[in-house]
C-alpha cells in the first residue's frame, strides 16, 4: 500500500510509497522497487528539470537517486525525522530541495545536497510545496499552514 505518491516534473514517472517505494514508468506500466537498504522511509519527491532525480529520504540520509536506474548521485547523512511516525515533507524545484525536520525546514542545493539554510516551523511539517516559480514554500502539518518568502536564498 501506498500513502505517498509524486510524478515526476515530465509526466514520465510515477512514485509511490509508505514502507517500500516503487517508480512506475507511466507509458509502459513498468515498476521498479527503489532499494532501501532497510531503512524505513521516510520521504520522497521528485526533483524536475535535465539534472535532477528522484529524492529519497530516510532516518538517517537524505540521497537524490538518478531516474530510471536509481544510481546515487549523491548521498548526505544525518539524523531526518527519526521519531516521526508520519512522512515529513519534501519539496524541489530546479536548484533547491526543501526537507522537514523536528521544527525546521533546511534549504538544501540540488547539485550537492548542502544545506544553504534552515527556516524555523511550528512542528514538523508532513507536507511542503514550491510555488511555481519556486519564490514561496508552503509548509503544513495538520490545520498549521506556514508559507514563507524567498526560501531559494
Amino acid at each position: 500500500s501506498a500513502t505517498t505518491m509524486a510524478i515526476a516534473d515530465d509526466g514520465q514517472e510515477l512514485a509511490a510509497g509508505q514502507y517500500d517505494l516503487h517508480v512506475w514508468d507511466v507509458a509502459s506500466g513498468q515498476a521498479t522497487r527503489v532499494p532501501l537498504d532497510g531503512a524505513l522511509l521516510r520521504g520522497f519527491g521528485f526533483v524536475p528539470g535535465q539534472h535532477g532525480g528522484l529524492l529519497v529520504l530516510d532516518p538517517w540520509r537524505v540521497r537524490l537517486l538518478e531516474r530510471g536506474t536509481q544510481r546515487p548521485l549523491w548521498t548526505q547523512y544525518g539524523t531526518f525525522a527519526v521519531t516521526s511516525p508520519d512522512h515529513v515533507g519534501v519539496a524541489a524545484t530546479r536548484e533547491r530541495i526543501a526537507i522537514a525536520q523536528r521544527e525546521w525546514i533546511d534549504i538544501r542545493t540540488v547539485d550537492t545536497g548542502a544545506t544553504v539554510t534552515r527556516l524555523a516551523t511550528k512542528g514538523l511539517a508532513t507536507s511542503l510545496s514550491f510555488s511555481p516559480d519556486g519564490t514561496m514554500l508552503a509548509a503544513s502539518e495538520g490545520d498549521v499552514v506556514e508559507v514563507f518568502c524567498g526560501p531559494e536564498r
